[in-house]
């Protein structure tokens, strides 16, 4: 009876995960439409809310390390250090953005993905954005 009930407790962990993860990337898309598709999609009863979805994306990555946290991980960082910078003009958010993107990389990615090409990418995107551009092509080649 106790080993079906921790059982319980572990499907009801992965399943809090899993709709964490659902909603957050739902929040997070459903905010970048644009204002002229927001008025149908509104029509259907849905509303972005881009705060609760990285909210809810950052609780995914400190959970457990499976494969749901690095999605979530990916998607911050696509967030933070692709997507962001087009938008703002701001050095201060730019700075901001860039030191998330930093502590991302290095917690949320975890040990297996450290040396891959897709943190090699990242971390080519966090140089060019720093400015120093010779530096980002050699990792951005050496991710290729």
């Amino acid at each position: 009876e106790n080993v079906s009930c921790l059982t319980t407790v572990q499907h009801l962990k992965k399943l809090k995960i899993i709709s964490l993860f659902g909603y957050g990337l739902f929040q997070l898309i459903l905010s970048l439409v644009p204002p002229s598709l927001l008025r149908v999609v509104n029509l259907f009863g849905f509303c972005g809310n881009r705060y609760l979805g990285l909210s809810s994306l950052k609780t995914v990555c400190n959970c457990s390390p499976n494969f749901r946290s690095i999605l979530a991980s990916i998607t911050l960082l696509w967030y933070n250090l692709s997507l962001r910078p087009t938008f703002i003009s701001n050095p201060q958010l730019l700075a901001a953005g860039i030191n998330r993107g930093k502590k991302i990389l290095d917690h949320g990615l975890g040990p297996e993905l450290q040396d891959t090409w897709i943190a090699l990418y990242f971390t080519g995107t966090i140089t060019k954005l720093q400015g120093d551009f010779q530096v980002a092509l050699g990792q951005f080649q050496a991710a290729s």
